[in-house]
């Protein structure tokens, strides 16, 4: 046309003929402007329809081969790019609601000039905040004219259109799609983003339940791992040791375990650090500056309330409003403290402790989820804790009425060495009973006796005390070794219902210096026969088995007499020396051999390389019974002649 402007036409004409000769020509002519208009339509709609669906299908194949193969955040960092390609738009953002459910937050963004700074937009405000509040499309084609929360949205969007994402008719947060310059979004393009809208919060939602599912199955078997640590460990300091070890790094970069004593002195703490360079650092920082439950203000004061404190972001002034002293507060910023928690111990009346976790990296500060993981490590933790304490607590008091009731000191017998070692392996949580003692009946005659009460603890140790103070007494009164096994059997029996009806097994020897030496009369209660080492002959156990003490109405003993020269030795044992589990047991012939190989040149001598054999020999057992030894050793005889009484 004259204007420029271009139409369609469609001409139909005919031509007339005449006598085979063409006489004239008729036709019309109509504008067909709306007709070709529609077709092009049709062949646009039907190019963008087309190109929209191959971008979906593109879309969702990603979306599924992402959605398994990262996390929550590295998909939201993921999708942006996508969805922008896919919409031909400028910038993307994708917002979720915040755990209270009152806000949105920027989880994943694109086409932004420098760092997306997120902005919680409340619900119901901006144009994300009525998505969520009216769960429809919200279509804003001049932001400037709108309420936009985000400084950096209303600088570089100038229209924008947002979708909710719904999850199972559950809206999780908001699409939305912006345009540098003014925009008008078809009809097309908004059904189109709110196609890839239930995708995506498909998607989201699917990765978020992996997530948590991940999560769940860590956090059991986190602490799964912490009660077998705990179950496996009696003592206090080892349990401790076991669980900063077993925090770090799966929960904190860094932490302490205290528990409280008495006075601030008597705490007992234990530290760890990912970092083993820095460990040091924290264990100055807990031994110059340690946790003083009885502050009356800041944390102590929260914790004593049995509360949880948890601090998200640690900062340079929180370090420096953490204390008024420069050298711990340069130990502080040495560690690099940027997230933190402080838990208190429960016991069941009352806090014993406290555990402070620190994450040193800002990427990752602590979290809701941190605190009800943490408050459910803590209440494993506080029960072992506390009946760890109560164990060794019984512990002490068994160890102090055993160490009471034995003898102090050896006597003194002219031409015998006398030896002892008695040991509790470290990590059983209660003592034993086994005793021993050598004690003089007259000038020439000396009572040597050692046993092993059943059952462990308080009972076992004060039975340990009836045990040696019968025997002492039928064997000041006369008694033959046999008598004095009698003895002490009717008063187990007499006091049976004190202890338990606890048994014991036995050894009472009575030994007695003659003109050419020493000869040793011995009766065994069911007790491991002792080991005699005598020059120019083999290792050879000595005594006659007899009944255990405290089961039997009518029990038998039997009496053995051995002659000791010059050099002779002798040695008496419980039975931890030999019934042990697994393959570091010894039978009796291991035994003889076990113990000549381990024989000194003095009872002192054999005692102690026995014992360090021993603990070597039985290092991989987890659970030892307690153990003595008594090595009795003849240095001085008239004339070296061997003595031979009769049996």
């Amino acid at each position: 046309w004259p204007d420029g402007s271009i139409h369609w036409l469609e001409g139909i004409g005919e031509i007339t003929v005449i006598d085979g000769r063409a006489a004239g020509a008729v036709g019309v002519t109509q504008n067909i402007d709306a007709r070709v208009g529609a077709q092009q339509a049709e062949r646009e709609a039907r190019m963008r329809a087309e190109a929209a669906a191959d971008m979906l299908e593109r879309f969702h194949t990603l979306a599924d081969e992402t959605a398994w193969t990262v996390t929550l955040d590295e998909l939201l960092e993921t999708l942006p790019p996508l969805i922008a390609d896919l919409m031909s738009v400028d910038t993307v953002r994708i917002l979720l609601i915040t755990a209270d459910g009152n806000s949105l937050e920027v989880r994943g963004a694109t086409g932004f000039h420098g760092v997306y700074e997120d902005v919680l937009v409340p619900v119901g405000r901006g144009v994300v905040g009525r998505v969520v509040e009216s769960r429809l499309p919200v279509v804003e084609l001049d932001l400037s004219q709108t309420d936009v929360r985000s400084p950096a949205l209303r600088a570089e969007v100038s229209s924008l259109v947002g979708v909710p994402l719904l999850a199972d008719d559950r809206c999780v947060g908001v699409l939305d799609v912006g345009s540098r310059g003014r925009r008008e979004f078809s009809d097309d393009e908004v059904v189109l983003l709110r196609v890839a809208a239930q995708r995506v919060a498909r998607t989201i939602e699917r990765t978020r339940l992996a997530a948590l599912e991940l999560r769940a199955q860590e956090r059991f078997e986190f602490l799964a791992e912490i009660n077998h640590t705990l179950n496996d460990k009696m003592l206090v300091v080892e349990s401790m040791r076991a669980v900063v070890n077993g925090i770090v790094p799966r929960l904190a970069d860094w932490c302490a375990l205290v528990l409280f004593g008495d006075e601030p002195e008597d705490a007992v703490w234990e530290v760890a650090h990912r970092d083993p360079d820095k460990t040091e650092l924290v264990r100055r920082l807990q031994a110059d500056y340690p946790f003083d439950p009885a502050d009356t203000v800041g944390i102590p004061e929260q914790v004593r309330g049995g509360e949880t404190q948890l601090y998200p972001v640690v900062d340079s002034e929180l370090i420096d409003a953490a204390s008024d002293d420069p050298r711990r507060t340069a130990l502080l910023r040495d560690l690099a403290p940027c997230s933190a928690m402080v838990v208190p111990i429960r016991g069941p009346h009352h806090v014993i402790g406290v555990l402070q976790l620190v994450r040193s990296h800002p990427d990752h500060p602590y979290s809701a989820w941190d605190v009800e993981l943490a408050d459910e490590l803590i209440d494993r933790i506080g029960s072992s804790l506390y009946v760890a304490q109560l164990f060794e607590a019984q512990r002490n008091i068994a160890r102090t009425l055993q160490t009471n009731l034995l003898p102090t000191s050896l006597p003194s017998i002219p031409g015998l060495d006398l030896a002892v070692r008695y040991w509790t392996p470290q990590g059983t949580a209660e003592v034993g009973g086994d005793f021993y003692d050598v004690f003089p009946i007259d000038p020439d005659t000396w009572g040597v006796t050692i046993g092993d009460i059943s059952g462990k603890g308080i009972g076992a140790a004060a039975l340990t005390g009836v045990a040696r103070q019968t025997m002492r007494s039928a064997a000041r009164h006369g008694r033959s070794p046999a008598e004095v096994l009698t003895w002490l059997h009717d008063a187990l029996l007499d006091q049976a219902k004190e202890f338990n009806g606890q048994s014991c097994t036995a050894i009472c020897g009575v030994l007695r210096r003659g003109p050419g030496g020493f000869a040793l009369r011995l009766a065994l209660g069911g007790h491991p026969q002792p080991v005699h080492l005598a020059e120019n002959r083999p290792p050879a156990l000595i005594g006659e088995y007899g009944s255990v003490l405290g089961l039997l109405a009518n029990p038998t003993f039997h009496e053995t007499i051995v002659d000791l020269c010059f050099g002779d030795q002798v040695v008496l044992y419980t039975d931890g020396v030999t019934d042990v589990p697994g393959s570091s047991a010894l039978g009796d012939d291991e035994l003889l051999e076990f113990v000549a190989a381990a024989t000194g040149e003095s009872a002192i001598e054999t005692a102690e390389r026995l014992g360090a054999a021993l603990d070597e020999r039985h290092a991989s057992v987890s659970q030892r019974d307690d153990t003595a030894i008594l090595v009795l050793r003849v240095h001085e005889l008239a004339g070296h002649e061997r003595l031979r009484s009769p049996k």
